[in-house]
This record gives structure tokens, C-alpha cells and sequence, in this order.
């Protein structure tokens, strides 16, 4: 790493050559440009203000991550939901929110951080094709990289010149690397750029190239994949549990979140606050009303039954 080019010096070098190498290997579709940024919020930050200004209309797969809906909110756009179901967005309700004439469409096509899920690759090809009729900014968040089930996907591949794709690399391999790779347009990446340089100005070059060391390593990769089938397993134990009651779940997605529904949100929340249960509530990450609670096995090792049990009755608590 010491020794990659101008590792020392103050350009503001968008990607290394090595980052941008591997990366492409397995990016979702061809694209002009790419940008290393300091994480995928920040990634999020600077796209948005580059491309969306205040007032603007926006439309949002819902649920999504709350700091998402906390960026858009400062920058002071309007929100429009787009509700998702099994397969990934609503065609239906994307069509309406177009009727609004948003800016750019945000959304999350290889998983969502939320609920687990993600898009079909036949919904996908279907929106791609609603936007076939009056193109927009489309701004995708790839937040799990390997640790999804799914392989990347994009809808790049139908509106490349639209598209900017982001995919950090900080829950799989380590929060503290806070890289992530924004692919998009020569003129959007040049944008992003320029605003870099009120701030940070570029990312560090030693994390860029450390990152691009541990995408080429077989073993770095072998231990995601196992990470992977850890977090997996965690959510098949959870589901199973919580499907035995009847608490119908989905145990086919990946991540480290189940979004389930409840008769009260305030009650369950509660009722699991008091037996040292902690979840999210759902209406942080919500644009519509509904109850729901978020939640987070990531560090679930045991207790499967004694958790689902409680999470069953925090579900009924009315």
C-alpha cells in the first residue's frame, strides 16, 4: 500500500487504479465514472446535494434506512413513498409518485437494509421500463455488497447515463474501513467531485487500496462468505421461531433485520423494552403509516426460542 502512486501527495485522485480495477469485476453494469467516498451515507450526502435542490420532489422506496430520510429532510426536498412488496417496489405505486414529477427515484435493488428483501430481477426489468417513458435520477444504495444472497443488480443496465450506484463496503468487511465506491455519469461523478472539495476532498488512498487488497484476497472473500452464511443462519433460527406462532416472516432474504408486523407499535416496543428486548421502531424507517418494528439478530447466537417468544407476544399487544 505504501508504495501506490501519490500516496503522499494532495491530488484529488477520484479512485485508485487498483480499486477501480476490481471493482469493476463485479459492478452490476458498464458505467463511465467512479468515486470513492468516505462510506455509503456520506456517498448518499454527496449525491443528493449535487443533484437534488431544495423544494425538489423525491420518491423513496419505503420502509428505508432512517438516515436516508434524515439527509433528504435537511436538504429540504418533498418525499414521496413508494411502497415495496415481496418482489421489490410497487409498480403501482411507483407509477403514482411519477405522477408528482420527482427528481430522482431512491431506492435499494440488491437488498434492503430494512426488510432483507430484494428486487426480482422481473420487477426490476419492469421499472426499468416505466422509466423508459420520462427518465429521472435514479440513485441506488448497494449496502451489504457479499453479504447479500442476491448477485448485484441495477438498473444501470437499462439507463446507465441515469443511474448513480453506490455500494459500500463497510458492513462487509469492517465499519471502520468507512469506504464506499459511487459509480455514475463522467458529468455527475465530475459534480460529486467539486463538491468533495469543500470537505473532505478526496478519501485516503490507503484505505482505497486496502480495500482493493481485500476484494482480490481469497481468503479476505472466504471470510465474508462464511460471515455471510452466519447471519443467514441467524435469521433462518429467528424465522422459524416466529413462524412457528403463526408470526409469518420472511426467512428467504439476507442481512441482519426482520421488519415485522404488530397490532401496536408504542405496546410492542414496550412490552420488549421491558423484558431486554431492544428493536426499532418502524415508523422511523416508514413513509407510511403503519406498525411495524425492526429486528437486528446480527449478534443473535442463542435464545432463538425465548426472543421469538417474546417478539410473538410484543406482536399481539394491543
Amino acid at each position: 500500500m505504501a508504495q501506490a502512486p501519490d500516496i503522499n501527495s494532495y491530488a484529488k485522485i477520484r479512485i485508485t487504479a487498483a480499486l477501480e480495477r476490481v471493482c469493476r469485476r463485479t459492478w452490476p453494469y458498464e458505467s463511465e465514472g467512479f468515486l470513492a467516498t468516505n462510506g455509503g451515507f456520506c456517498a448518499l450526502n454527496e449525491t443528493f446535494s449535487v443533484l437534488l435542490s431544495r423544494g425538489s420532489v423525491v420518491a423513496v422506496e419505503t420502509p428505508t434506512a432512517t438516515a436516508t430520510l434524515d439527509i433528504l429532510e435537511r436538504l429540504g426536498v418533498k418525499i414521496i413513498p413508494v411502497v415495496c412488496d415481496a418482489d421489490g417496489p410497487c409498480l403501482h405505486s411507483l407509477r403514482a409518485a411519477l405522477t408528482h414529477e420527482p427528481a430522482a427515484f431512491v431506492f435499494q435493488p440488491r437488498v434492503n437494509g430494512i426488510t432483507g428483501q430484494s428486487v426480482h430481477p422481473d420487477r426490476l426489468r419492469a421499472i426499468a421500463e416505466t422509466f423508459s417513458v420520462k427518465p429521472l435520477w435514479i440513485i441506488e444504495w448497494d449496502a451489504l455488497d457479499a453479504l447479500s444472497l442476491v448477485p448485484p443488480c441495477s438498473l444501470g443496465k437499462w439507463h446507465p447515463y441515469y443511474t448513480v450506484h453506490i455500494r459500500s463496503y463497510s458492513k462487509s468487511m469492517s465499519p471502520d474501513l468507512r469506504l464506499a465506491v459511487v459509480s455514475a455519469s463522467s458529468e455527475v461523478i465530475g459534480k460529486i467531485q467539486e463538491f468533495r472539495a469543500f470537505g473532505a476532498g478526496w478519501t485516503s488512498r490507503i484505505l482505497q487500496e486496502a480495500t482493493a487488497y481485500l476484494l482480490a484476497d481469497k481468503t479476505a472473500q472466504e471470510c465474508i462468505q462464511n460471515a455471510r452464511s452466519v447471519y443467514l443462519n441467524r435469521r433462518r433460527c429467528l424465522s422459524e421461531v416466529l413462524n412457528g406462532y403463526n408470526l409469518l416472516v420472511d426467512r428467504k432474504g439476507s442481512g441482519f433485520s426482520l421488519w415485522i408486523g404488530v397490532d401496536d407499535e408504542k405496546k410492542a416496543i414496550d412490552f420488549l423494552k421491558e423484558n431486554r428486548v431492544l428493536v426499532s421502531s418502524g415508523s422511523k424507517h416508514s413513509l407510511t403509516k403503519s406498525s411495524y418494528i425492526r429486528i437486528s439478530y446480527s449478534n443473535l447466537e442463542k435464545d432463538y426460542e425465548l426472543i421469538g417468544n417474546l417478539i410473538v407476544k410484543s406482536a399481539r399487544c394491543a
